[in-house]
């Protein structure tokens, strides 16, 4: 059984104050919110905490309560390495010495943006585009007062970081929209577009889902789809 792979109710069924300390397999199972069958396969494979008594599996609802938040955190963990790992693999398609990235190395792009990428990032990418500073700040959700403080310590924080590289990958597709013709790209970004209520993809493209409907839209056109 993979270490995070397991699905986290909200809530236990149970109340704690309904279940004693220890619990047999019918109680843990419906504590935890599976079958009595999945429960005894963890039990079996080590991968949820259990003790035999009288050759009965047994489950100490405090250890239960122990492993259900390591097991909420391991798949935060995950999904948040998922995310990272997604932005990463796009921006690994991206000119990166115009970005000020050290290398296309997927690893080292993994880690750049665990650790907070350069604000020199934001500066090459803004010139890029064709944004000020402060609009680029806007569009990843960072308030010019935040901007000056990332300036002096020259780093991004992860959140922020991911924005660049998302929006690093959007104008990157525009541009090959535009067979690489950079102002067609930066006008194409900063127009509003029906098929995006009014935004222009720049505005539209700073929620996540915002930004997989506008890489949709770069799609369909494409493609001639012209909506």
């Amino acid at each position: 059984m993979r270490a995070g792979s397991f699905k986290i109710s909200a809530t236990p069924r149970k109340s704690a104050p309904e279940l004693g300390e220890v619990l047999d397999i019918r109680q843990a199972s419906d504590y935890l919110g599976i079958s009595p069958d999945v429960l005894y396969k963890y039990a079996i494979e080590g991968f949820v905490p259990a003790f035999k008594l009288s050759n009965r599996w047994r489950f100490r609802r405090a250890r239960l309560e122990e492993w259900l938040d390591n097991q909420r955190k391991l798949n935060a963990d995950l999904m948040n390495e998922s995310r990272v790992m997604e932005s990463s693999q796009k921006l690994s398609t991206l000119p990166t010495t115009k970005l000020g990235l050290p290398s296309q190395k997927l690893g080292d792009l993994i880690r750049s943006v665990k650790n907070g990428l350069p604000f020199d990032v934001l500066e090459a990418l803004s010139a890029e585009i064709g944004v000020t500073i402060s609009e680029l700040g806007a569009n990843i959700g960072v308030p010019s007062r935040t901007l000056a403080r990332r300036k002096v310590t020259g780093k991004l924080s992860v959140g922020e970081s991911e924005h660049v590289v998302r929006l690093a990958n959007l104008f990157q597709k525009a541009r090959m929209l535009f067979n690489g013709d950079v102002s067609k790209a930066q006008r194409w970004m900063r127009l509003p577009k029906k098929a995006l209520g009014g935004e222009s993809p720049l505005e539209f493209s700073s929620t996540e889902l915002g930004a997989r409907e506008v890489e949709n839209l770069i799609g369909r056109l494409e493609h001639g789809v012209f909506s």
